[in-house]
């Protein structure tokens, strides 16, 4: 009798976990769907690497900012309608992501290569490698160091450059983190 009274318990658990489990997943299925994150230095990386190089090297050298908005300086139309058909094209929220993260390629004029490119090679590597964020904060992922406390003493020789690398390094992290975690 206590066997038969265990056995029912357990599958009543076991029936409960399975619909809890499958009631997060649909949640989660939604969630995403309804906005997905983009990763667009991942998304560069895999549909547009092989063509046209580093992404920051292709931005600065083929595109320019105009007023606010990217432009091509080869491409007349709308860059974003561009993005949308050029060799099978993109969705629109990964054109805007992609623009968006040009648009911070060219505001930055290389300055993590030319300060940090000798040891780091390339800030969304170092972004998604080697550091995390720690409720809201940027963290060295081995050394636990704060970022923002860490860089004016290691890489920038100015207090602007420290947080122009802060911005670039911590948005890099934002992006990696909410295209792997859904937002």
């Amino acid at each position: 009798m206590l066997i038969e009274t265990l056995r029912h318990s357990l599958a009543a658990v076991a029936g409960s976990l399975l619909i809890a489990v499958a009631f997060a997943g649909a949640l989660a299925a939604q969630s995403h769907a309804q906005s997905p994150a983009i990763d667009p230095h991942r998304l560069f990386e895999e549909r547009c690497t092989r063509c046209h190089g580093h992404a920051g090297e292709f931005a600065r050298a083929q595109l320019q900012l105009v007023g606010t908005s990217v432009a091509g300086t080869k491409v007349r139309s709308d860059l974003s309608t561009f993005l949308r058909r050029h060799q099978g094209g993109v969705t629109a929220p990964e054109a805007a992501a992609l623009i968006d993260a040009f648009r911070r390629q060219i505001q930055g004029g290389g300055l993590f290569q030319e300060r940090c490119g000798i040891c780091h090679k390339r800030a969304y590597e170092l972004a998604r490698l080697h550091l995390i964020l720690d409720e809201g904060k940027l963290m060295g992922r081995y050394s636990g160091r704060d970022m923002a406390e860490f860089l004016p003493s290691h890489g920038a020789r100015t207090t602007e450059e420290a947080e122009q690398l802060f911005d670039m390094l911590l948005w890099h992290r934002q992006t990696i983190e909410a295209a792997a975690y859904g937002g």
